[in-house]
């Protein structure tokens, strides 16, 4: 059996859903890089960080949990999962994993919160940065009229409809586009929830379905179209389509007719 390379980090911050509740002492990481490479051959240098799904195993040890925030957040003392920042060595990076596990599933914390045994834990995916938190679409009810977004020319805020507020967003056809971008793209992974409401400009057959698109930092695109809405507002859940290993770049709607539709609030929130 093939061993996998162990890279060792001290002082980790631990997180839960964005906010940082405590820390680690030690933590001892297994990285299974059978797909992409990790480290040097022979050396604990790291050669290519592959940011991404991947499988980690890891161990740590001497770490202390600000219970009175761990309650705040998940209404109990007890912790199942979590995120670590790792600062792998003196020199090395800082090494993000995200969706981690005990192995001994959900361990309660002492009232001091310290926690003194060595737990086992797994991962399912790493960055060589923080994901963002909290919401990431700047005026997504469209409140402020077309602020932070770049459009077409046909576009406009409107108040002929909206699903919460008093605006959403008008797309006349498909030849217009409402977009919105990042200067730094957004991990997929760190993204926990991407969602909008849209609604056709008709009720017959053949009205307008809402395509979303979605730009990487790599120019690779991946779109869906959401069938007519029947003139009824209608909540879309764009974060299936996403591709995992990829990072965000800019976010785009139309239409998929020369019908038009209204978008509104537009949500991609992170943790």
């Amino acid at each position: 059996m093939k061993e996998l390379p162990v890279y060792r980090g001290w002082n980790a911050k631990i997180y839960y859903e964005g906010v940082e509740i405590g820390y680690v002492t030690e933590v001892r990481i297994e990285i299974d890089h059978s797909v992409e490479p990790y480290f040097e051959t022979f050396t604990r240098q790291a050669s290519t960080l592959v940011e991404g799904p991947i499988q980690i195993m890891g161990k740590f040890r001497r770490a202390w949990v600000d219970v009175t925030y761990l309650s705040l957040l998940t209404s109990t003392e007890s912790l199942s999962t979590f995120d670590l920042a790792v600062k792998v060595g003196t020199r090395g990076p800082t090494v993000y994993l995200y969706n981690c596990k005990f192995k001994k599933g959900t361990i309660v914390v002492p009232q001091d919160g310290f926690l003194t045994e060595d737990y086992d834990f797994i991962a399912t995916s790493l960055a060589t940065r923080q994901c963002p938190t909290g919401e990431q679409i700047l005026n997504g009810g469209f409140e402020d009229g077309l602020e932070n977004w770049e459009t077409s020319s046909g576009v406009e805020a409107t108040n002929v409809t909206s699903h919460s507020g008093s605006y959403s967003c008008w797309i006349p056809d498909q030849a217009e586009y409402a977009e919105q971008g990042w200067e730094n793209p957004i991990p997929v992974e760190c993204v926990i929830s991407f969602k909008f409401w849209s609604k056709s400009q008709c009720s017959c057959p053949g009205c307008a379905g809402v395509v979303c698109e979605v730009l990487y930092d790599d120019e690779s695109t991946s779109a869906h179209t959401f069938s007519a809405s029947e003139s009824n507002w209608y909540e879309r859940d764009m974060k299936p389509y996403l591709e995992s290993g990829k990072k965000i770049l800019n976010i785009r709607f139309t239409s998929d007719s020369s019908m038009g539709l209204y978008i509104d609030d537009v949500s991609l929130i992170c943790s």
